[in-house]
């Protein structure tokens, strides 16, 4: 676990924005990840934007001691929770909505926009996953007498991507002309 403010966004030599810090290179995936929004032609604001997302990201996951690579679908879950908890510093607490929601925490939008960064990433991460790769789901297919399918911008743990639907909808038309 790492001083959180040892890691920050700043401007990049090579892309538009990077995580650095003594703990940065521990989150590299996140800069790979940056650089292809960047090259993607992606806004640099946008690119900032997601970075600064990442990097609360980042720091919530050095505070708790949880490396890049062993998130799963509770430490998101976690981290979403911890977000909707959060007090933002120097923000009055006594400021409610008309709904009598305090408003020293970060807003529903925000959030959200932390949440379709993760998604990015990860969906990235997926895409160039060398744990699971192209030739093993070949051959797995192979296996089972099976053609191999692969859904572009999805990642092996299909089901908690975006575009899981389409997923869903050809595993059932599948296993329907198979007479399941």
């Amino acid at each position: 676990m790492t001083n959180q403010h040892t890691l920050r966004l700043e401007a990049g030599t090579e892309t538009a924005w990077v995580l650095a810090g003594s703990s940065a290179v521990e989150y590299s995936m996140v800069n790979e990840y940056l650089g292809y929004l960047a090259d993607r032609n992606y806004s640099p604001r946008t690119v900032r934007a997601y970075g600064y997302d990442l990097l609360a990201f980042s720091r919530w996951l050095d505070a708790e001691g949880i490396a890049l690579d062993a998130v799963s679908t509770d430490v998101v879950l976690n981290f979403m929770h911890f977000c909707r908890q959060a007090v933002i510093k120097d923000r009055p607490a006594n400021v409610v909505s008309m709904s009598g929601r305090r408003l020293d925490g970060y807003a529903a939008t925000t959030i959200n926009h932390r949440l379709a960064a993760l998604a990015g990433l990860f969906t990235f991460a997926a895409e160039a996953d060398g744990w699971i790769n192209a030739k093993e789901i070949r051959a797995t297919a192979h296996a089972y007498r099976a053609e191999a399918e692969f859904f572009a911008d999805t990642g092996h743990d299909m089901m908690l991507e975006l575009e899981w639907v389409a997923v869903a909808e050809r595993i059932h038309t599948w296993l329907g002309t198979r007479g399941f």
